[in-house]
């Protein structure tokens, strides 16, 4: 059996329209301060002596940078990433990949994987119930 995934009206393409401007505007911050908090997470790691375990941990989170970097390639400030990345490392997905609001939902479906492997793998529902100074559960 074949699931139809397309014809469900107009396809996502291009920049957002104006009328969700304001929420991708707190995307647009969401995915730099992602960026900024995982190149501190990778410097801690040489600092540290343990770059490889950090790097392999912050895989997740560099792919959902990079997809949200191509998602919202049309805008003034993550635009010059999207630049730089696609002269450099990323050549061959610039010229694969559209970019755009076609990223919408690889971005949401890689974020929701990274939640719910954090709430499995890492056990954070346990973590947030418990009082870290006593060691007692609130």
């Amino acid at each position: 059996m074949v699931i139809p995934i397309g014809g469900m009206g107009v396809p996502l393409m291009g920049p957002p329209p104006p009328e969700v401007a304001h929420r991708f505007r707190v995307i647009k911050y969401s995915i730099l301060i992602l960026i900024l908090c995982t190149i501190g997470e990778l410097i801690a790691g040489i600092l540290g002596g343990a770059f490889g375990q950090m790097l392999v941990s912050s895989l997740n989170l560099i792919l959902n940078a990079l997809i949200g970097v191509w998602m919202l390639k049309d805008d003034s400030t993550i635009g010059r990433i999207y630049a730089f990345l696609g002269r450099s490392c990323c050549k061959p997905c610039t010229e694969q990949c559209q970019g755009g609001l076609t990223c919408l939902m690889p971005f949401i479906i890689c974020n929701l994987i990274t939640v719910l492997l954090g709430l499995i793998l890492n056990n954070d529902i346990g973590h947030l119930g418990r009082n870290q100074k006593f060691g007692q559960i609130i």
